[in-house]
């Protein structure tokens, strides 16, 4: 999928890389033809030479454009209208860039694995990638996180999985390293069937207790995050929409105080 979106880009700007590099080499020209009329014995002997690195130039000036042009259409940052955070958009992977995280959870913030933590939802990849594929050293993050520990919360009797179930949006700030991930709850897991679920206005709820606890914490550093709600979360939402959704909740938030200098949204090249 990434292959054939990165073929379909570089179609796109083909032509107009060939123009622009044209347009240098006419640039370029111009100002070669007047050194060469007052050094002329330097230049005519040399004009092949000229001619063959013009041709070169050409050649490597548009590929370059054509690569900028297929790497920054993948890729759109902007300051978000009516706030002072940046904004930027771009494709890969979550974790495969150093930094301050968002990760999204169920409200019981399970740990155990495959049953209950789907193993490629960013749950899950927090549990392998960050916790070093220790499901303990999760728990042990939620049991001595003492701000969770003074949350109200409810006891539910479950066979599989953590019992405390914990308001939508409750939000904990772990440290890992150099570097705090944002574990918020998102969707509701059903006791017995252990399936997630989330609507739009839960989900909304959600990134708005996020907010608050980034804006406590993340000292107004770059956090990263992916597509809220596109995983097993199951909100239903076609992937552009749930984008504008994300993009309404920092706008929301930050209407008190900004939120975080910048917000990388990372999404699945899948999208």
């Amino acid at each position: 999928m990434y292959w054939s979106n990165f073929v379909a880009t570089g179609r796109k700007y083909w032509l107009k890389s060939l123009a622009w590099a044209f347009t240098a080499w006419g640039l370029s020209w111009g100002l070669i033809e007047p050194l060469s009329a007052y050094q002329e014995e330097f230049f005519k002997p040399h004009r092949g030479l000229f001619f063959a690195g013009s041709i070169f130039f050409v050649v490597g000036y548009f590929f370059f454009r054509w690569s900028m042009a297929i790497v920054n259409q993948n890729k759109i940052s902007f300051v978000l209208r009516g706030t002072t955070t940046k904004v930027l958009v771009s494709f890969g992977n979550l974790f495969d860039d150093n930094g301050h995280t968002v990760v999204s959870v169920n409200n019981f913030f399970d740990h155990q694995r495959p049953k209950v933590v789907a193993p490629l939802s960013v749950h899950g990849q927090f549990i392998s990638r960050v916790c070093g594929d220790d499901e303990q050293r999760f728990a042990a993050h939620i049991a001595n996180d003492k701000e969770l520990a003074s949350t109200p919360k409810t006891l539910v009797n479950r066979a599989d999985g953590d019992r405390n179930s914990y308001p939508i949006g409750t939000t904990v700030a772990v440290s890992e390293g150099n570097y705090k991930y944002f574990l918020f709850a998102l969707s509701n897991t059903d006791p017995k069937t252990l399936k997630a679920t989330c609507d739009v206005p839960q989900m909304f709820v959600a990134l708005g207790g996020l907010w608050k606890k980034v804006r406590d914490e993340a000292n107004n550093d770059r956090i990263k995050m992916a597509l809220i709600g596109n995983g097993n979360s199951g909100v239903g939402v076609e992937p552009m929409q749930l984008l504008r959704l994300i993009l309404i909740s920092i706008i929301a938030a930050s209407r008190g105080s900004p939120i975080t200098s910048e917000i990388h949204i990372i999404l699945n090249p899948d999208v």
